[in-house]
């Protein structure tokens, strides 16, 4: 029983990091370190082979789970975080100063 609820857990978290991996991705600038690149591209190769794991019949242990559970709500967060910027910049025109508009 807790060995498929740990399951369940590894596998929906490695499904959060695969699919919010790219939009972090995509939002680095090309002036992004290479580094800071190729670890993003390496949490997200490593839970594609955690779910090629899982599927194998391999039970994650619990350091794992908290380790990669940590990191899918830290994605989770940004997410949530960049939305709610997002909602906060789109501010209809109305409600700016002239100033505002003309850059003073």
């Amino acid at each position: 029983m807790i060995e498929n609820l740990m399951i369940i857990a590894a596998v929906l978290e490695s499904i959060v990091i695969l699919v919010l991996a790219e939009p972090v991705l995509n939002r680095m600038s090309p002036c992004a370190p290479f580094a800071v690149r190729l670890s993003v591209h390496a949490i997200a190769m490593g839970s594609a082979i955690r779910l090629f794991h899982l599927a194998d019949g391999h039970t994650p242990s619990w350091s794992s789970l908290l380790q990669v559970g940590g990191f899918s709500a830290l994605l989770l967060c940004h997410q949530i975080g960049n939305l709610w910027c997002e909602d906060r910049r789109k501010e209809p025109r109305h409600n700016r100063r002239a100033s505002d508009v003309v850059g003073r």
